[in-house]
Formats: structure tokens, sequence, C-alpha cells
């Protein structure tokens, strides 16, 4: 707009005043034959800096407008004889400045979970002085956990798909990331060291006995940390119901290179990822062969945003659609002052008193999405085909996966708003079905996940790297040879690369 202004100022053709006839004229054609290039500068200069006074009062004067005419006058006063008019008012709706609307996609909203999950987020939030994003997502990913493979969510098309989420945190080091989601993930992790220690008991009575009862086989847990892919695959076969690989530092996952390497890693990681069974296969007694019928497997960590090319950035993770998977929390943190705020104990403990009770939910339970839910599901879904036409392989696999996230979160918040009133009691799922208004949330909680998403892929993919240089033309290649030679000799040029001197004229020349 400053840029406009000024073209246009300097396009009036104004008379000089008998105080100012030895100024020069400025004409739409610039200065005249007269004027020198350091007046026109300085006159520029003076234009720029006026213009920018100007500018840094304008939310004074679009709050509060005024009549055109005015500025009118300034630039082009009107005789007095001349009919003077004034603009019409301006259409705009100025309490938009004071109410402004969010931008979608612009943070994670909270507004479709129950009342006490909202008031929880912001205690932590505040406690731990860091964006909301990072608590909520953590707490999407502790209740996936908690519910796990004890019920899947089924469409008209698609039936019993598992709700898990691969969710990390971007920012960088010393953004306290890490102790919001450690006390998000502390009932899960306190429930693991309580089977931790169960197991550890069990085994020590048993040989302290002298029993010939065999050790226990099974190694029940709700959260692992640093998981081979063996291990994975026996932890996921020990568990059925489903854990959580909790990393706080995402990395820890990629670390094993000669494994993943061959590829066999990812490629259960993305079998796990959809829900589908996941085999060992071996020849030893003592460690037989098994599968897992149902796989459930989250994964929750932090990454800094310089180390997320090298971790995510492997060619096969992009090509297998490995990278869209991942539900990403990027956000910018600011540096504030150490505040006195501490987590509300009540709060903490209604928290852990959830989580726990949605472990107790009956397994092989059935979510629906049907009826106005699956009308807004459909919406969505044909939004992103649209989106997902004439964009790149990587941005296409983002809104492939989105659509089958927005089923996932839609149901993990149909879970939290069971377990919002429960009072300590085995929870039933009394309402199989999830609402449009969870369906709603989760959508707008897409246009969060989408944003994020393609700020990663940017980092991993910049614009145009990696992609095919051009070859240069015959045309190009003769008009860079002859410029970047000097060559003085058109016929002896067009004579050494055997065409004729008008042929070569006329690229020269050509403009």
């Amino acid at each position: 707009m400053m840029i406009d202004n000024f073209i246009s100022r300097c396009c009036i053709k104004k008379a000089p005043a008998a105080e100012d006839a030895g100024q020069y004229i400025f004409t739409d054609k610039g200065s005249n034959n007269s004027a020198d290039n350091q007046t026109f500068d300085e006159f520029c200069e003076q234009e720029q800096q006026r213009m920018l006074a100007e500018d840094a009062q304008q939310c004074e004067w679009v709050t509060t407008p005024t009549a055109s005419s005015a500025m009118a006058s300034e630039l082009a006063p009107v005789a007095a004889d001349e009919e003077q008019h004034t603009a019409a008012p301006l259409d705009y709706d100025f309490t938009m400045i004071d109410n402004p609307q969010p931008i979608p996609g612009a943070e994670l909203p909270i507004w479709g979970i129950p009342a006490f999950y909202q008031k929880y987020c912001e205690n932590v939030t505040s406690t731990y002085q860091c964006p909301r994003e990072f608590v909520l997502g953590a707490m999407f990913s502790a209740v996936s956990s908690a519910v796990g493979n004890r019920v899947r969510i089924s469409t008209p098309k698609y039936k019993r798909k598992p709700m898990s989420l691969w969710v990390t945190t971007v920012a960088p080091s010393g953004s306290n990331k890490s102790e919001p989601v450690e006390e998000v993930m502390k009932p899960l992790t306190n429930i693991n060291a309580d089977l931790a220690k169960e197991y550890e008991r069990r085994v020590s009575e048993i040989r302290s006995n002298g029993s010939d009862e065999p050790l226990p086989p099974l190694k029940r847990m709700t959260v692992g940390a640093d998981i081979t892919p063996e291990a994975l695959k026996e932890a996921l076969y020990n568990n059925p119901l489903g854990i959580c690989q909790y990393e706080d530092e995402i990395s820890t996952i990629f670390l094993n290179q000669n494994r993943y390497s061959q590829g066999a890693g990812v490629i259960d990681l993305l079998k796990v990822w959809d829900g589908r069974h996941v085999q060992q296969d071996r020849k030893s007694k003592d460690n037989p062969s098994f599968l897992v019928e149902r796989s459930f497997l989250n994964i929750l960590g932090n990454i800094q945003p310089e180390y997320i090319k090298d971790v995510f950035g492997e060619k096969r993770l992009l090509a297998s659609g490995f990278v869209a998977r991942w539900m990403f929390l990027f956000e910018e943190v600011a540096d504030e002052p150490l505040n006195d705020a501490v987590c509300d104990p009540y709060m903490l403990e209604r928290w852990e008193s959830i989580i726990k009770s949605l472990q107790t939910i009956d397994d092989g339970q059935e979510l629906l999405v049907d009826g106005e839910a699956y009308e807004i599901y459909r919406q969505y879904y044909a939004e992103l085909q649209l989106k997902k036409k004439g964009k790149v392989s990587n941005e296409r696999a983002i809104y492939a996966k989105l659509q089958i996230m927005v089923l996932r979160l839609a149901g993990i918040v149909h879970c939290m708003a069971v377990a919002a009133d429960d009072k300590g009691e085995p929870l039933i799922l009394d309402n199989l079905q999830v609402t449009a208004n969870e369906m709603r949330y989760a959508v707008d909680c897409m246009a969060y996940f989408e944003r994020t998403a393609l700020q990663v892929m940017q980092i991993l993919c910049p614009p145009n790297d990696g992609a095919e240089r051009q070859k240069p033309t015959k045309k190009q290649l003769i008009k860079q040879m002859f410029a970047s030679f000097a060559i003085p000799n058109k016929q002896a040029f067009a004579d050494a690369i055997g065409v004729s001197r008008p042929y070569i004229s006329g690229i020269i020349n050509e403009k």
C-alpha cells in the first residue's frame, strides 16, 4: 500500500508556487530534464519517511474512520467553486478488531473436551509455562494409551480400526517441553511401575520357595522406552491391549540404524500404526514364533527442530508415508519470568482416577461413527481429496493420513467425555456412538495438525530441493556461451558450431 501511495503521489503534476518556483516538477515519466538524480532521491526519501509516519498511525484512523476527502484535499486541494464529495462509509465490521476470529490451524483448539479437561490442561500449562498444545497433545496420547485396544472405531465402510496416535512435540532445547508431558503421563507411568513391581515380586516369590513353577511368562506394561524392533514385537505380544512407547527424545527410536537400514523396523511400525497383525518367526524352542493379531502402539516424545531432518529425513521414511503418520506439536516458545504456580492436587488426583478408570473398560468394544457425525466426516474427507489435487506425493500422504487421524481423535474425545464424570467405579461405555460435536471438534483439531505437518515437510523437503534440473535449450546455451566468452566474431562462432551467422544473430539479438 505504501508503494502504491508513493507512486500515485509522484505521478501528480503540480505547478510550482511562487515561493518554490525553483523546485522540480515530477511527472508520470519521472523528473524533467533539469532535475538531477540526487534531488529525486531526496524527494523519494522524504516521501517514504512521511508515509511511514502515516502508516504508524494507521490503527488510529482505521478504528475511527474519517472522510476520505480530507486525504484527497491534502494531495490535491479542491477549488472553492468545485463540488466536494464525501466518500461512502466503509463496509467493514470494526468490532472484529476487538474480537478477532481465530485463524484455522493457528492453535490446537480446546473447546470440544469437557470442562474438567480444559481446566486441567490450563492448570498444567500455567504451572509449567509452556504452550497449551504440549499439554493437550499429551492428554490425547495418555487417554488413547489408557484405552488401548479395548475400544476400536468403526464407520459404515471401515470396521474396528485402532485409535492409536503418534505424537511428538517440536521445540528447541530448554523450552520446558519434557516436564508437562511427564506430568500428564504420570498416571500411566505409575501404573507401569506397579506392574513391574508385581512382576518382580512374583519372580522373587517363586525363586525363594524353590518351586518348580515356571517364571511368569508375561511382563506386563503400559509404557515402554528404548525398545528395539524385536523387543517391540515381544512387548506387543505380552500386552495385547497395547502399550505406549514414551521417549523423551524421539530420536531414540532411530538410533539402531543397522536394523532400520534393512527396512524391517519401519515396515513393522507401519503395520502397527494400521493396527494390523505382526508376526515373529523363530526357530528356537526357548523363543517360539508368535503372532500379534491386533497390534496397538502409541508413540509420544519430543524432538528439537534442528534434528527433524536427521530423524525423519530419510527417503524411505518419506516415501513410505511414515512421516505423514505423525501428529506434530510445533510451537514457538516464549521466554517468561518464573511464576509461582503449582498443579492443583485435586485436578492431579482426578486426572489419575480417570486414566485408571479408562483401563477398566471391557475389551472388544466397538465405537461407531454414523448419522450426523459421519456426514461431517464425509464432508471433511471430500475437502481433503480436493487438497490432494496437484500436490506432490509427500503432501498427498499427509492428507491421506489426516482422514484417518480425525476418526481416531474423535473416538478418543468420546472416551474422554464418557470418563469425565467417573467416580472411580469400573467405566462402562453406555454410549457407543461418536457425537456430531465430537467429530466437529476433531475436524477443527486436524486443521492444526495439517499446518504443523506441512511445516515439518517444508523442513524435510524445501521447495525445489532435490528437484531435477531442467537441461538448457540450444538457444540458451548459445546465448550463455556468447556472453560468457565475449566472442568478437559471430561468423567464426557460427562456423565453429555448424550454424549460420543469421541464426546466431537472431539468438543474440532476441529479447
